[in-house]
């Protein structure tokens, strides 16, 4: 089944880069969430609960394989298979940044989409071509 990821879930994987580097700390609410009172302190009670508990996480930056693994679901969510060989073209020919390589699979899915074309290393070669 085909599920679609839209561009706002991938801001959530770099909202870092959107942010002041000096906050302490955030609270995210998704977009379909309701709050019918002021959830200040009932957050900053969870927040001080969670820095006393070892339930923190670190996030940390995704090595190749994990990127191509990445790779290969989005373009799956997407309703198409990304060749190995191709994967691993893309990440030794673009940048790394994982938001950037979100962004190439979507190019390419549209491209490839528009001229009926397979999803080959040639493909991708002239897609560089022409940028």
């Amino acid at each position: 089944e085909n599920s679609h990821v839209s561009e706002a879930t991938y801001y959530r994987f770099f909202i870092e880069e959107f942010i002041p580097g000096d906050l302490e700390e955030i609270t995210y609410l998704d977009a379909d969430t309701v709050c019918l009172n002021d959830p200040t302190k009932e957050l900053e009670d969870s927040f001080e609960l969670l820095k006393k508990s070892d339930q923190i996480i670190e996030i940390k930056e995704l090595d190749d394989s994990e990127k191509i693994n990445l790779l290969h679901k989005i373009a799956k969510n997407r309703g198409w298979i990304l060749p190995d060989k191709v994967s691993k073209f893309i990440l030794n020919h673009f940048d790394r940044d994982l938001y950037f390589l979100c962004n190439v699979i979507k190019s390419i899915d549209e491209r490839s989409l528009s001229e009926k074309k397979n999803i080959t290393i040639p493909f991708i070669k002239k897609i560089i071509k022409s940028r």
